[in-house]
């Protein structure tokens, strides 16, 4: 069985007082639900046919193209901790699976790995997650880190629009992303992003997304 090493990732408070978003945190912060959604169209045609040719997990290839995405947009790895803005070092990705009776599981993992490394980790990692309680020890320590993004995928749904449970409680401001159901006849995928506003606005959600459909497009370019 795999063992689990997971390194919390080092967070770098930012100053308030010189931070140009310093009223926006203020006031955006204090809102009983303060994350905002947006939902998008991503073209994954060539990624798709790419990991056709290559055996690769179509599902693999984008969550992995996501994570580099994080990684690389310092907005997106921005929490709120002690009522204080931080910037995670790095961000691993917390995946939500589908086990064999339809119950989900998580799966936490870096993407600071090649596709295919991170493709065979995620397979491994699901067999294990698959037979554990949804609340295991593992799950329960991970519930309480920042250096994560929230991923979901259904992919039985071309949705156009998109909510979250909410726990009305101090938000973190992790970012949420939920992919939908592949398109083969417009290779579209819909994205759907929940960002804290205290962190984020909507230019920084669209220069994300640029990032992101770069991300999917270098794929294949690189091959």
């Amino acid at each position: 069985m795999p063992i689990f090493i997971f390194t919390m990732s080092q967070l770098t408070e930012i100053d308030l007082n010189s931070w140009s978003r310093k009223e926006h945190f203020n006031f955006f912060n204090e809102f009983a639900q303060p994350y905002f959604n947006v939902c998008v169209s991503l073209n994954m045609e060539p990624l798709f046919q790419y990991c056709k040719s290559h055996s690769i997990s179509f599902s693999s290839a984008y969550v992995h193209a996501l994570g580099q995405a994080i990684n690389d947009y310092e907005p997106m790895r921005m929490r709120i901790k002690d009522n204080k803005p931080v910037i995670c070092e790095t961000v691993e990705q917390s995946i939500v699976t589908l086990a064999d009776d339809e119950t989900f599981r998580f799966v936490t993992l870096s993407t600071e790995m090649t596709l295919e490394d991170f493709d065979k980790m995620l397979k491994i990692q699901k067999s294990v997650v698959h037979n554990e309680a949804l609340f295991s020890e593992r799950v329960t320590t991970n519930e309480k880190r920042l250096d994560v993004s929230h991923v979901s995928i259904l992919p039985w749904l071309n949705f156009s629009a998109f909510s979250h449970a909410t726990n009305f409680g101090k938000s973190t401001g992790i970012p949420k992303c939920v992919f939908g159901r592949y398109n083969a006849e417009t290779g579209l995928t819909p994205l759907s992003i929940d960002v804290h506003h205290a962190l984020m606005d909507g230019l920084h959600v669209a220069n994300f997304v640029d990032k992101l459909q770069k991300k999917l497009d270098e794929i294949r370019v690189n091959d």
